[in-house]
């Protein structure tokens, strides 16, 4: 079962951040060397790439506050905004793979952890993936058994949600890979995933 004790906080490792700041630079990088080689006027390629360095910039300070809070009510997200999750909202607590684009080697964890809400829709605990704990399937057993115990026997799964859960899932791979068809998209989708993965700041698909 592994170790069940609350509150429970996950802000990762002190060195976590800083492998975090140079994952984003990379894909960054490599968004910014591959928009230069579009053809493109200048005027265009600079204003896409002020764009994009803007939105990194946002979202690098989300970083900063990024966290997951696990206590006795339910688990609380914090990035670029904060999300709250009674226990009883919870369908399932569930590790999921960080897809590569086009043959790129994603730079941040390769398995991230989402609570399912029980309206099918997912969120991202954020510092809660393989990069950051050591054993990252007993630190979800453990959560999944928390969940267990604290839904109550009284709380009983909707049978039509993992279906629900099937086609969200579906149509979120179909978008991924369209996007991924152009280099440049696909470079795109891996700086996104990349602080996605590290901040929390997705609460969906």
């Amino acid at each position: 079962m592994g170790d069940t004790t609350l509150p429970r906080t996950y802000r990762g490792e002190p060195g976590g951040k800083a492998r975090w700041f140079n994952a984003v630079l990379i894909s960054l990088g490599l968004l910014l060397l591959e928009l230069w080689t579009l053809p493109a006027a200048l005027w265009v390629r600079l204003s896409i790439g002020a764009v994009l360095v803007g939105v990194m910039a946002v979202l690098l300070a989300a970083s900063l506050r990024s966290v997951t809070m696990v206590d006795h009510q339910g688990i609380s997200v914090r990035g670029l905004r904060g999300t709250r999750l009674a226990w009883t909202e919870i369908h399932d607590i569930r590790t999921v793979p960080v897809p590569n684009v086009n043959g790129v080697s994603n730079p941040g964890p390769a398995t991230c952890v989402y609570a399912y809400r029980t309206d099918g829709h997912r969120v991202l605990l954020p510092r809660v993936d393989d990069r950051e704990l050591a054993n990252l399937p007993a630190e979800v057993t453990a959560l999944r058994s928390l969940l267990e115990e604290r839904r109550g026997p009284d709380w009983t799964p909707d049978p039509e949600m993992e279906a629900h859960i099937a086609r969200r899932a579906e149509t979120f791979d179909r978008r991924f890979r369209f996007f991924s068809g152009w280099k440049f998209a696909g470079l795109t989708v891996l700086a996104i995933a990349v602080v996605v993965a590290f901040t929390g700041t997705s609460t969906g698909y």
